[in-house]
C-alpha cells in the first residue's frame, strides 16, 4: 500500500489494521473526536503513531452505546462512563494535578448573530461572531431568521423504524414551510433547504411525504456522488437528514490533492 494520506473510520482501521501498520503511519488525525468511542481511539494509536491530533466538541454529541445503563447519564455511571470519549476526557480531566493542554477555536462564521446568541448563552459564553456573519441575509418569505414553535401533538410510531418516533403535525407542517420556501423564487439550488430531524422515523417520514413534490437527497450523501449521479433536478431539490448524519466528514476536502485511498 502506498499513500500519502489514508482516510478510515475506526472499524475501517480495525478491519485493514495489519495493512495499514505496514505502511507506518507517524500522523493520526481523528475527526469528530469527541463522538468516538474511547477504546475506538485507543485501537487507532498503532506503535508507529507520534502525533495525534483529536478534532471535535467535547460539548456535543457523545459517543453511541446500546445500553444506557453503561453511559454517564445512568445512575451507574461513576462505574462505567463507556459514552465518554478520550477527547472529552482529555479536556476535562487533571493527570498527575494538571490538564491536558488544548486549542479552542472561538470565532464563528457560519451562524448570523441572532442564531449565535442561542448557543453562546449556553455552551459557548466566549464564541465571537466574525463581522462578515452580521451581512447574511435574510430568509426569503420569512420575517425572522429563527422562530419556535409549541404545540401539544403528540408523536407516534416511527413506521418501518420500529424504535425510532414520528410526529403526523409536524411532518405536515414542514411539507407547507418547505412548499412555501420553494415558492420565493430564491432557492433552487441542491443546498439551499435542508431539514434536519433527530428521529429517523420522522425523516422516513418527511421523506415520504415531500417525495412527490420535491427532489429529495439523503443527508448522508456526499455532494459529489449527489452530482454525478443526479446532474439535473426535475423538481425543487430539498436535504432530508437526522441531526447526526449533517456533517461534512470528507477528508477529501480536507487533502484534495493528497488524499489516495479511502476505506
Amino acid at each position: 500500500m502506498q499513500a500519502h494520506i489514508i482516510g478510515a473510520t475506526t472499524t475501517g482501521l480495525a478491519a485493514y489494521s495489519n495493512r495499514i501498520q505496514k505502511v507506518c503511519p507517524k500522523v493520526l488525525l481523528c475527526e469528530e473526536a469527541g463522538e468516538v468511542l474511547e477504546a475506538h481511539l485507543i485501537t487507532a494509536l498503532l506503535p508507529s503513531i507520534e502525533h495525534a491530533i483529536l478534532i471535535g466538541d467535547h460539548e456535543q454529541l457523545r459517543p453511541h452505546i446500546s445500553n444506557h445503563a453503561l453511559s454517564i447519564e445512568s445512575k451507574k455511571h461513576e462505574k462505567y462512563d463507556l459514552d465518554v470519549s478520550l477527547f472529552e476526557r482529555l479536556v476535562n480531566e487533571e493527570f498527575n494535578g494538571a490538564k491536558m493542554p488544548f486549542a479552542k477555536l472561538y470565532i464563528q462564521r457560519r451562524m448570523h448573530p441572532s442564531i449565535a446568541s442561542l448557543v453562546r448563552g449556553t455552551l459557548y459564553p466566549t464564541l465571537h461572531d466574525d463581522p462578515t456573519t452580521d451581512t447574511y441575509p435574510e430568509v426569503a418569505g420569512m420575517r425572522r431568521r429563527l422562530f419556535w414553535l409549541d404545540h401539544r401533538n403528540c408523536e407516534g410510531s416511527g413506521g418501518s423504524m420500529e424504535t425510532s418516533k414520528s410526529n403526523e403535525y409536524e411532518a405536515q407542517m414542514v411539507l407547507s414551510l418547505v412548499r412555501h420556501l420553494s415558492q420565493q423564487g430564491v432557492y433552487s439550488r441542491r443546498d439551499d433547504i435542508a431539514i434536519l430531524t433527530p428521529y429517523l422515523g420522522q425523516r422516513e417520514k418527511l421523506c415520504g411525504m415531500l417525495g412527490n413534490e420535491f427532489d429529495i437527497i439523503e443527508g448522508d450523501q456526499h455532494v459529489d456522488d449527489i452530482e454525478n449521479e443526479m446532474p439535473l433536478f426535475e423538481k425543487q431539490p430539498v436535504r432530508v437528514a437526522t441531526v447526526d448524519s449533517f456533517q461534512v466528514r470528507s477528508f477529501s476536502r480536507i487533502f484534495p490533492r493528497e488524499f489516495s485511498k479511502f476505506i
